[in-house]
């Protein structure tokens, strides 16, 4: 969070500053009316084209985006565990064993102390296809192609509120434009005027171009790639655990299934081997 309003602020003193030194008077910069075609424009713009759910998607997304992640780490070693448990189950005590968490994660003990049971999203990925690991009709390939769909139809899913919010930023500098020419109809309306109130007159049109690409590349286009990272960190997870589940049904030893979704992690959150095998070996002890 720190981090995003760190930027923010750097982008206002950066482009304020500029025009200071520069011998601008800030003053000139609020303009009510350009700021009202610009922002209220972009804000139609994005409503028409977006359904009342993607909108609030998309409101939701933001918000995201200035919350601390809590994808670190630690929340991936009580990933791994959690699905190196499940694979230990059905591997010693059979499929009735591990049926008795996934078909009710939110009285199992092991859900409860990983902490994704409030995760409901990645809870129901896990014990959806747990289920059908469990049938025993499935064969790798073919899960493993369900599982691609399933992940591509909510990335898309996911991706939809980076998206309308691209969009919207592409179309800022086109309401800026909008802005910058309304002002110099008003212009054309006093040219017969002191050339002090034609001059001024322009400059508030210009306004108008500048915030609409200053929005556009400063702040909406930011926002958009920031909701698309936030989206690739929780695809991640869904990677991870169905290229855990798909190494375990073709054979794999519980650890070396485990290790399979642990590759998949991003250098700055991946554990080594060394790690994961402690971790592994103490969740064993555990129980």
């Amino acid at each position: 969070m720190m981090l995003k309003l760190g930027g923010l602020a750097l982008l206002v003193a950066s482009v304020l500053g500029g025009f200071i030194l520069a011998g601008g008077n800030p003053r000139v910069l609020w303009q009510p009316p350009e700021y009202v075609v610009i922002i209220g424009g972009a804000a139609a713009a994005f409503l028409i084209s977006n359904s009342w759910h993607n909108v609030k998607m998309t409101g939701k997304a933001i918000a995201g985006i200035f919350k601390n992640s809590h994808l670190d780490q630690d929340y991936y070693q009580k990933l791994l565990t959690l699905l190196f448990q499940l694979f230990e189950l059905r591997r010693r005590s059979g499929a009735a064993a591990m049926e008795n968490h996934i078909e009710e994660p939110e009285n199992s003990e092991l859900f409860e102390q990983s902490g994704i049971i409030n995760n409901p999203r990645l809870t129901s990925f896990i014990c959806d296809n747990l289920r059908l690991v469990a049938m025993g009709k499935v064969q790798p390939h073919e899960l493993d192609g369900l599982l691609e769909s399933e992940i591509n139809t909510m990335e898309d899913d996911l991706s939809r509120p980076a998206h309308s919010f691209q969009t919207l930023a592409e179309g800022l500098p086109g309401f800026g434009i909008v802005a910058a020419v309304l002002g110099i109809v008003i212009t054309m309306g006093v040219m017969g005027g002191p050339v002090e109130m034609i001059g001024v007159s322009i400059a508030k049109a210009l306004v108008g171009t500048l915030l609409g690409i200053l929005l556009c590349y400063g702040l909406a286009a930011p926002i958009a790639q920031a909701i698309e990272h936030n989206v690739k960190e929780q695809v991640i997870l869904f990677e991870v655990v169905r290229t855990a589940i798909v190494a375990q049904v073709s054979g794999r030893p519980s650890a070396i299934a485990v290790d399979a979704g642990r590759r998949l992690l991003y250098a700055e959150v991946r554990p080594s081997f060394d790690q994961m095998e402690e971790w592994l070996m103490e969740s064993k002890s555990a129980s």
